[in-house]
């Protein structure tokens, strides 16, 4: 049967559109073409040679970077003098307060002290301030008890679990990867933890963002008291990317993943649009698309590993020692066999030869003409990216292993293995190490990848386009377990992918792989190993012909020599002194590579390379010395260089938005042209100076901020600032807030006496409805009031987010949200009257009141709790006629904790509670 030409297809999908439906004359047109006319039709034009060319001539990128201000180094302002010194509490508020004068307005008044402590709080720790604490300020409410006040919260760990989430969501922090099974991303938690204790500790935000961008690149990591690797934990941020988990064309998919990593990258970072220059040039900033794809490349050259928190020097003693204790056992076990009394004849050949020498003979012999070796553990190279092996963690040791071993000297039988010839071997120091092995970067131009491998509870991968979900329904052949312990060989079929760029990942880790097939939700077994000898790309099916190696005869003896029981003994102590790491998403780097220009932001249109370097219109268009790997090191250095305005711009601007709800730059993830100019330009960067010379301290600046003037003030108007200054872009006055989603919740859980102090730690799972039935629902559901944890602390799924933080605008975790949403919507107050968490907190509330009558000082004590404030006189009178007719209705008395459950409740849902003044 004749194939179809594509006319026909065409043809026929275009004949079952409905009646009445318009056809695409462009396709039909095309369709009906003739194959004459089709050749004579006008031919896509060729690539350009010049990533330049690939721009449009007229591209005024010079013009944009001078005429628009963030690309401008930053002011070297000063406060202006004109101020009186009485409206100044820090140099800040003489830039507000000379801008207030010049539109002939005057500053606010100081708020009131209960209302700033409130506001206090919820900006620096999330929580009302404790009954106790308010008390404390009440009676003194002096400039040095507020200074008191604002070090104790920088100092607290509330202080990271507040800011921390203001990070995770220009990270879209998530736990799963979405889509249709909404995959988890293993380890993922970790990441929201190294953020808390990254900014608890002020750690410098250069620092920080250095850490985000090459943190597993740092010559001198920033290592915690516990001796784990902090700076590796920064990079996970680059996989909280939703990912599509069988996607038809990986590369598309490929392309669409790091397109969402460049664009987080710049708004979170640079606060520009950057990913807008994926098709063409930018439209409006000075980007062109040679930028973006400049900058893809250092993406494209880093890979996905789960990174070991306490790497071990495999060079350094303790593993050292381990190596030295496995060939220890193997000469005593040799030894001991050798001389044992019903030693076979066999035995007493070997005594002839050391044991390092056994595993000489065997293995791989000349591989077949047309087969290709990609990487051998006979040429253990693992310096060099574009050729031999790149070894990740460090399960796989200092180098390659030939030779016997004892995967077990626990047993009460040791045995003494042997593979034949070299090998990268993950079990010869235990198992308790982890790693990844992996290949360069080589092109899909064979139709087979065989590897010759053994081991128990491993795996191996073929990577394509950079694609990690390998499962079924279309990548499944791309994923191999490793159960046998025997040296054999796996086939991988790659005929669907052929001229792609691949390469080969051997993995012996707990952590499970992104959707993998063998263990979805839970980690692999803690015993597992894997040795790894060689891998070859073949057009043949069948993998290349080995050559047997020594067969080690059966021990010759029914009860072990002591020697043996002795150095096993040993071993397994040594063994045991290599700690067992946790393990975080992470980047490694791979095989360095300068991305094309996409034409029309298709990856299969390849234009000119683009150079892997940092924008032209603040680094030039030089090519980055980028060495042999991904540059990421490189990059960072770019970013956070001295003559960069952006970084400290955007952070300061972040901090100003949270404290009052609109930024310097209302646009806070966009500076571009098309964002909002600066309400104050010499305010934010005097703020940035000093910012950058205070260390880039992210507590100097929240510090500096609220003990200004201009954040202690109230934040009522007057009929004329009403009219000047309606948006309050002056600053005349503090901003009236909506608390966040999580703000709410965790200050039920506060007022209600069930917030626990605990820290850290795996995610605390969501309760889930019997309704939630759908692919991905998570195997737990969790408790009503989350074990009583902060929200920060609640598990993130994409698909199955918590529905009370997504009714108070938590945003979905899929782009930079720098500045949330803030609606007024029916399901906020809904949600308040009707959620079980709310009605649980209220009947908690109650219950732990030190009495329930009517006097004044019980309902004081619920109003300093929910508003940081006495209740008025008629306020009292109507609680008390409030818990008058609960009780009636409910024939309880008065004092029920019942009754005073619907007081509680009427508490919360009003506005006050839900705002901040």
């Amino acid at each position: 049967m004749p194939i179809p030409s594509r006319s026909q297809i065409l043809r026929a999908a275009l004949s079952l559109l409905p009646l009445g439906v318009s056809q695409p004359c462009p396709a039909l047109a095309l369709a009906q073409e003739s194959p004459s006319q089709q050749a004579a039709r006008p031919q896509e034009p060729k690539p350009p040679t010049s990533p330049k060319a690939a721009s449009d001539a007229s591209f005024p990128l010079e013009q944009r970077r001078a005429t628009h201000w963030a690309w401008q180094p930053l002011l070297a302002t000063a406060p202006p003098p004109d101020v009186p010194r009485s409206l100044v509490r820090d140099p800040l508020d003489a830039f507000v307060v000379h801008r207030l004068h010049e539109a002939g307005l005057e500053p606010s008044p100081p708020a009131a002290p209960h209302t700033l402590l409130r506001r206090l709080w919820f900006d620096l720790a999330g929580v009302p301030p404790p009954a106790e604490v308010l008390a404390d300020f009440l009676r003194d409410p002096s400039d040095a008890a507020y200074d008191r006040q604002v070090d104790n919260l920088l100092a607290s760990p509330q202080f990271g679990e507040r800011w921390g989430r203001h990070w995770l969501d220009l990270v879209r922090f998530a736990e799963t990867l979405g889509h249709e099974y909404d995959f988890p991303i293993p380890n993922a938690w970790r990441y929201r933890d190294y953020v808390i204790r990254a900014i608890n500790a002020d750690v410098p935000y250069d620092q920080f963002v250095r850490e985000h961008i090459a943190g597993d690149l740092l010559p001198a990591p920033r290592r915690s008291a516990t001796g784990e690797n902090e700076s590796v934990q920064a990079t996970a941020a680059w996989w909280f990317a939703e990912q599509t988990h069988s996607p038809v064309d990986a590369g598309q998919h490929e392309s669409d993943r790091i397109d969402n990593q460049i664009d987080v990258l710049g708004k979170a970072v640079l606060g520009l649009t950057v990913a807008c220059a994926r098709c063409h040039d930018h439209k409006f900033d000075a980007i062109r698309s040679a930028d973006y794809y400049a900058l893809f490349g250092f993406v494209k050259s880093s890979r996905y590993v789960q990174a070991p928190l306490q790497p071990c020097d495999v060079a350094g003693e303790p593993y050292s020692r381990a190596l030295a204790l496995q060939r220890a056992f193997a000469t005593t076990w040799w030894q001991a066999a050798v001389n044992a009394e019903n030693a076979s004849p066999r035995w007493r050949d070997l005594g002839k030869t050391p044991p390092e020498r056994w595993s000489a003979g065997g293995g791989v012999g000349p591989v077949r003409a047309g087969d290709r070796v990609i990487a051998t553990a006979d040429d253990p190279r693992t310096d060099d990216p574009t050729d031999g092996w790149l070894v990740t963690n460090d399960g796989f040791g200092p180098a390659p292993w030939r030779g016997p071993w004892c995967p077990d000297p626990t047993a009460e039988q040791p045995e003494l293995w042997l593979l034949p010839g070299t090998w990268w071997h993950s079990g010869i120091a235990g198992t308790a190490r982890e790693g990844v092995l992996q290949t360069r970067t080589f092109p899909l131009d064979q139709r087979y990848v065989h590897v010759r491998v053994a081991g128990r509870d491993s795996r191996i991968k073929v990577i394509v386009d950079g694609f990690n979900i390998v499962r079924d329904p279309i990548y499944g052949e791309l994923h191999k377990a490793v159960n046998k312990p025997f040296a054999h060989w796996v086939t991988f079929d790659t005929g669907m992918w052929q001229g792609r760029p691949a390469y080969v990942q051997c993995i012996d880790q707990r952590a499970q792989d992104l959707g993998d097939p063998n263990y979805e939700t839970s980690p692999y077994p803690q015993n597992g190993w894997l040795a790894v000898q060689m891998v070859v790309t073949s057009n043949e099916p069948s993998p290349p012909p080995t050559a047997d190696g020594l067969d080690l005869p059966p021990r010759p003896w029914s009860e072990v020599a002591p020697a043996v029981l002795a150095k096993a003994r040993q071993l397994a102590e040594a063994e045991a002194a290599l700690p067992v790491s946790a393990a975080i998403p992470a980047l490694s780097d791979g095989t360095g590579t300068d991305e094309p220009v996409h034409l029309r932001g298709s990856y299969r249109m390849p234009g000119a390379i683009a150079n892997r370097r940092f924008l032209e219109a603040l680094d030039g268009d030089s090519a980055m010395a980028t060495g042999p790997g991904s540059g990421r090191l490189q990059l960072a250095s770019a970013i956070l260089a001295a003559d960069n305005p952006l970084p400290a711009r955007v952070l300061c601007n972040r901090v100003w938005h949270h404290l009052f709800g609109r930024g310097l730059v209302k646009s806070v993830d966009n500076l571009g042209s098309l964002g909002d100019r600066p309400s104050d330009p010499e305010l934010l960067d005097w703020l940035a100076r000093d910012f950058t010379a205070n260390g880039w301290s992210l507590k100097h600046v929240v510090a500096r901020v609220v003990r200004s003037a201009t954040y202690r003030q109230d934040s009522r108007t007057g009929p004329a600032a009403a009219s000047i200054d309606a948006d309050n872009v002056l600053l005349h006055r503090q901003n009236v807030r909506r608390l966040e989603a999580e703000a709410v919740r965790d200050a039920l859980l506060a007022i209600s006496g069930s917030l626990q102090p605990t820290m850290y730690g795996p995610s605390i799972p969501i309760p889930l409805d019997s309704d939630h039935e759908a692919r991905g629902k998570p195997a737990v559901s969790g408790p009503i009031d989350g074990d009583g944890r902060r929200s920060i602390y609640l598990a993130l799924h994409r698909n199955f987010m918590p529905p009370m933080l997504q009714a108070f605008d938590l945003p979905t975790p899929f782009a930079t949200v720098g500045a949330r949403n803030v609606s007024n919507v029916p399901a906020q107050a809904l949600t308040l009257l009707n959620d079980p968490f709310v009605h649980l907190m209220c009947e908690r509330w109650a219950e732990r009141l030190p009495s329930r009558n009517a006097e004044a000082s019980n309902l004081d004590r619920v109003y300093e709790l929910a508003f940081a404030r006495p209740p008025r006189a008629d306020e009292r009178q109507r609680c008390r006629e409030f818990l008058s007719a609960a009780a009636a209705e409910r024939n309880l008395p008065d004092d029920d904790p019942h009754v005073w459950a619907d007081l509680l409740h009427c508490l919360v849902n009003t506005k006050e509670f839900a705002f901040r003044r």
